[in-house]
């Protein structure tokens, strides 16, 4: 049991969650020890253990019973349990912790890819572009532009069938979109339809970004200067 007045763990108790991160072959030096305030007491501190390189921590807080709160939890920010003692039920919690870090350090964000590639709409006047309808000329070519978009997306693609009808259905009411709306509000909606289409099959942030490089010299071709990709 720690000391009342501090709930800093021993050092036996620190010995413990060193060997932890050795059998999980990290390396000991990338985590510090701090002091947070407890939940349960007004003076005293609950140890802390931070993994520099993320800011993700594992709290040993105490009222009594150990009640322990780490993040990245498994399905949430944080997570916490109650442990009646110190042990292995404290310690596998630990281990989950780490192996918590190491599946959030080997996926990247989604939506950080994506969103970087999708500030592509200028302001009218910045472009000198309109909200005017498609010509009967250019709905043809919006037609093409459209094709090309699915045989990228399909191209050295394994999609199951329920993902390819998807992509159609997309492209399709951007095709039917382009009868009714301006040019601008059309590319807004361009944007959202493949943003939505890359998360749905699970498009690769890499093959993400070459969608849209993709789509953005095609629209160019298409509506001249109301397009602006950033291109990493």
């Amino acid at each position: 049991m720690p000391p009342m007045n501090n709930i800093s763990l021993l050092a036996t108790q620190k010995n413990d969650v060193l060997e932890v991160i050795r059998e999980a072959g990290l390396d000991p030096s990338a985590f510090t020890w701090q002091e947070s305030r407890s939940r349960f007491r007004r003076v005293p501190v609950a140890a802390t253990l931070v993994h520099r390189p993320t800011g993700y921590y594992f709290k040993f807080d105490y009222n009594g019973d150990y009640v322990i709160a780490w993040s990245p939890g498994a399905f949430s920010i944080e997570h916490e349990v109650v442990c009646y003692g110190w042990g292995e039920d404290v310690l596998s919690n630990v281990k989950e912790w780490l192996e918590n870090i190491e599946q959030e350090k080997s996926v990247e964000d989604l939506w950080q890819a994506f969103s970087g590639e999708t500030k592509l709409i200028e302001t009218p006047s910045e472009s000198g572009s309109d909200n005017s309808l498609f010509t009967p000329t250019e709905k043809k070519q919006v037609r093409q532009y459209l094709k090309k978009i699915k045989r990228h997306l399909t191209s050295g693609q394994k999609l199951t069938k329920e993902r390819e009808k998807f992509i159609e259905a997309r492209l399709a009411y951007l095709e039917e979109a382009a009868t009714r709306v301006g040019r601008k509000d059309w590319l807004i909606l361009l944007i959202g339809t493949l943003f939505q289409t890359a998360i749905t099959i699970g498009l690769a942030p890499e093959s993400a970004r070459t969608l849209f490089r993709f789509a953005s010299q095609l629209a160019r071709q298409l509506l001249g200067s109301i397009l602006s990709f950033p291109v990493p």
